[in-house]
């Protein structure tokens, strides 16, 4: 994966939408989010640490080593009932909890809450950070991990942004949506400001030289931005 998922669309356009757009081929996705995201870093990599300002979201999976600071992500098919499920399995199970469970005994009808054959091991596109190296931990266990997303959330607003320019403009490229035009012109504008630091502006971001934080870090929904872009 990378430094954005498709789930972190789903504030600027409905993911049934999206899914529309890339006709269901999330590659067509990956390869939008990969070159807009290089299109930032080649506004940012003067003044801000590259390593230390993108990193990838991965996959949860019990197998996998994962150290300190490595963002993960989970999430599941939807549990069907009929289905045959494996030791292993990871499900969804839509019961107002946003769970997903793991299969521990091979389950034919067998709801997830019952756990003779599941077990609750976090929410659904929920990210975790872990915290102490670990394998073969569930992202509930909050000796290795806690659920939090380090990521800068208006760089994510920023290039999620171009990347949607980018998969509309694939579609057609005379016949892109106004709004993403000025979504995706914004973006850039608001990027080439903050590649000069004469602007006066910056995201909060690891710099270049010390890897000292300065800035403001503007989450999705706030209402700290006060120019009048919108991004």
């Amino acid at each position: 994966m990378g430094f954005l998922i498709k789930a972190d669309f789903e504030h600027l356009i409905p993911l049934d939408e999206l899914d529309i757009i890339i006709n269901s081929d999330e590659t067509i996705l990956n390869e939008a989010m990969r070159s807009s995201i290089e299109e930032a870093k080649s506004y940012l990599r003067q003044r801000y640490d590259m390593a230390l300002s993108f990193f990838d979201v991965v996959d949860w999976n019990m197998d996998q080593n994962f150290t300190t600071s490595h963002i993960v992500v989970l999430s599941a098919n939807q549990y069907k009932n009929g289905t045959n499920y494996a030791i292993g399995d990871l499900v969804y199970y839509e019961n107002g909890s946003d769970d997903v469970y793991i299969c521990i005994q091979a389950a034919h009808n067998n709801i997830p809450t019952d756990t003779a054959y599941w077990t609750a091991i976090g929410k659904n596109n929920a990210l975790y950070t872990c915290i102490q190296a670990a394998q073969g931990q569930y992202p509930n266990n909050a000796t290795y991990f806690e659920q939090r997303d380090d990521r800068n959330h208006l760089l994510m607003r920023l290039i999620a942004n171009i990347t949607l320019y980018e998969l509309h403009s694939r579609i057609n490229p005379r016949n892109i949506p106004t709004f993403r035009i000025e979504r995706r012109d914004d973006a850039i504008k608001y990027l080439t400001k903050v590649a000069d630091p004469r602007n006066n502006i910056e995201i909060d971001l690891p710099l270049v030289d010390h890897g000292e934080q300065k800035g403001l870090d503007i989450s999705y929904g706030s209402s700290e931005l006060t120019n009048n872009h919108t991004y």
